[in-house]
């Protein structure tokens, strides 16, 4: 791994992997030597959207199955190495419940990369169940637990610690084990189930913001009746438009 020795390497004795902080453009070009060619790439983000219309991406995590990353978008502010081999239509993204993360790369880079295979579609076609976590199908399928104590976390604070940077890079280190896994159980007949369940997230109308439909996300909705829903409909959808 000398190719990225300017990275941070986070490896420990348990790891099945190399891993590293990728912090800065040498760093980053260095990564994207070695993760070039892969035949696919376990990809996951980590964002805040609470103070923002927009969600804002804090760290962008990947692994071909040799290596795992965490590229620190606040630190690089040239990420077109990585999104050359992001956007390469011969490797296949691996996400788990990929909606919120392809958002941002619509949002941002106005395309939805693809080839994609969304683990939680998988294995809802395999009957683990239809929103199954990340970490429970790792489990389930492979027999290891995750820990699930930074799901609150402040992913725009810096420097993040080894905690957060532990269970940033576990999203991708067992998500392509359970690519291959998933992979393999399918029948054809699941495959092209799951492929029309993904065309959806490829529609970059799916993450178009629908103003009308707002207010049915909001709080407490539940609670209003006649012309008080009318009302919230109305300004949901005036703020929206703002």
């Amino acid at each position: 791994m000398q190719p990225l020795t300017q990275a941070h390497n986070t490896t420990q004795a348990t790891s099945p992997i190399d891993e590293y902080y990728i912090a800065d453009a040498a760093a980053l070009a260095a990564c994207c030597d070695t993760l070039s060619g892969s035949a696919w790439l376990a990809m996951d983000t980590e964002f805040i959207r609470d103070s923002t219309y927009y969600p804002q991406l804090c760290l962008l995590q990947i692994s071909n199955g040799d290596i795992a990353v965490c590229i620190d978008p606040l630190a690089i502010d040239q990420l077109q190495p990585l999104l050359d081999i992001v956007y390469d239509p011969q490797v296949v993204k691996v996400w788990h419940a990929a909606r919120q993360d392809l958002e941002i790369f619509q949002h941002h880079w106005n395309h939805i990369p693809t080839p994609l295979f969304d683990t939680q579609l998988a294995a809802a076609q395999l009957n683990y169940g239809s929103q199954i976590g990340y970490a429970n199908l790792v489990k389930h399928c492979l027999d290891i637990e995750l820990p699930k104590d930074q799901t609150r976390t402040d992913w725009a604070a810096r420097p993040l610690g080894k905690q957060q940077i532990r269970y940033a890079l576990d999203d991708v280190i067992y998500l392509g084990t359970l690519y291959q896994q998933l992979q393999a159980t399918m029948t054809d007949r699941q495959h092209q189930q799951l492929n029309k369940q993904q065309a959806v997230l490829l529609e970059p109308e799916t993450y178009a913001p629908q103003p009308e439909h707002v207010w049915r996300k909001i709080k407490g909705r539940k609670t209003l009746r006649g012309a008080q829903q009318r009302t919230l409909q109305v300004l949901a959808a005036w703020r929206e438009n703002q």
